[in-house]
């Protein structure tokens, strides 16, 4: 099974370049449009001319369709998919080839890349280790708009550093 992937790495990358020099990045995570849990909220409340700044030195990202399982290899027992694959839309394309992750966080709604950052554990882990120990490859975009490919002897402290970050 084969799909094209929907995210275009290289566009995204290339609006990270190309936006206004000290704007902030607001990356939009679902099809809501939801901000991503990880911009933090002031803790005093704004003012109209400090939100009207804030969205003139905002830049957004939209990962909202980063959604799509790419490939399934039953060969090699590998999946490559987007960050934003459901753990439970993760299973469901797994089972056909009587394949599951060795460990599944029990929350169906969780996604993969938000279990990669957070940790993810669960009963299978005492034999497995955490979500991000199954790991193999990931690819990233970093804040100056790099793309780079890491793994555990490719960028391995950009590897294991963002795994629970």
């Amino acid at each position: 099974r084969q799909k094209e992937n929907i995210i275009n790495v290289e566009y995204l990358a290339q609006s990270i370049r190309d936006r206004e020099m000290g704007s902030r990045i607001r990356i939009l995570r679902n099809e809501r449009n939801a901000p991503s849990n990880s911009i933090r909220r002031p803790s005093l409340p704004l003012t109209k001319e400090d939100v009207m700044t804030k969205i003139r030195t905002t830049h957004f990202i939209n990962l909202g369709s980063a959604n799509q399982i790419i490939a399934i290899d039953p060969s090699s027992k590998t999946v490559t998919c987007e960050p934003g694959v459901t753990m439970e839309e993760l299973v469901d394309a797994l089972l056909p080839y009587n394949l599951v992750p060795a460990v599944i966080p029990e929350f169906k709604w969780l996604t993969v890349g938000g279990v990669l950052a957070g940790a993810g554990l669960e009963s299978s882990s005492f034999r497995y280790g955490q979500f991000g120990d199954l790991l193999i490859e990931a690819t990233y975009i970093l804040s100056n708009g790099q793309i780079i490919t890491c793994s555990s002897t490719n960028n391995s402290d950009l590897f294991f550093g963002t795994l629970g970050a």
